[in-house]
């Protein structure tokens, strides 16, 4: 079977351009306030690394009607820097992100391991794809992947599987992401942010930065003002990563 894989990669990358290739998703946040994103990954077939790029501009509420609608009430994750993800081969990767009014660029080294596949399948984006799952920090993961595009990539920090992920969600879909158009021959670039504007750190420096910004805001208020802004000490990570392996 993998010896099969790789001819058919071989014959996937000879017939490449240089162009790269560019795939589009939509991100559905099923949170206390539901919205879509937009998002891109650029991968590059012959140095195989690949940018995602979320677009924190495109952020739409989702509506008590199901539609997408501007609202101030996401205003707040609507900023001028928007998350980059570089990754390489290996699932080694790179984030570029903001908090606190500084940016970082954050190393994170840890893949998504122990994929369990399985032979259920269907179409995506005119792909066959299929299913496998995994844990990751704290979340079940349910993908959809197709060999057809055999490069171990998807959105967000999804890598490892032999082939592209064309839709992802968690266990309880408060996060999902899927494909909406793959472009093979693209000449399309994403320009990530440059490397001097940021201070770098390990991914348990930045996750132990942020405990510590939000255990101080805690601290920092009343038991009345910790109760309005609904907002307890015991579940201090809301976002999509709640444990980590050094814990």
């Amino acid at each position: 079977m993998k010896s099969i894989f790789h001819v058919f990669f071989l014959f996937f990358l000879t017939n490449l351009s240089s162009q790269n290739i560019s795939v589009k998703y939509t991100n559905i946040y099923d949170l206390s306030v539901p919205m879509t994103r937009e998002s891109r990954i650029i991968i590059n077939p012959i140095t195989l690394s690949v940018v995602y790029h979320e677009d924190f501009n495109s952020t739409k509420r989702i509506g008590k009607n199901g539609n997408e609608e501007s609202n101030a009430a996401i205003a707040s994750v609507k900023r001028s820097l928007d998350k980059y993800f570089v990754t390489d081969s290996d699932c080694k990767r790179f984030l570029y992100d903001d908090f606190a009014l500084k940016n970082y660029k954050v190393a994170d080294n840890h893949p998504f391991t122990d994929w369990d596949i399985s032979e259920e399948s269907k179409l995506i984006a005119g792909f066959r794809a299929y299913k496998a799952t995994s844990e990751f920090r704290g979340r079940k993961w349910i993908v959809w992947f197709t060999p057809d595009i055999p490069f171990p990539y998807g959105p967000w920090k999804f890598c490892g599987l032999p082939g592209l992920i064309l839709e992802a969600h968690d266990a309880e879909k408060q996060w999902t992401y899927v494909a909406k158009e793959i472009n093979l021959n693209s000449k399309d670039q994403i320009m990530i942010p440059d490397d001097k504007l940021f201070t770098k750190v390990s991914i348990k420096e930045f996750v132990t930065l942020k405990d510590e910004f939000h255990t101080n805001f805690l601290n920092s208020v009343d038991q009345d003002e910790r109760e309005a802004v609904m907002v307890e000490k015991r579940n201090l990570r809301v976002g999509i990563e709640s444990k980590f392996e050094w814990e």
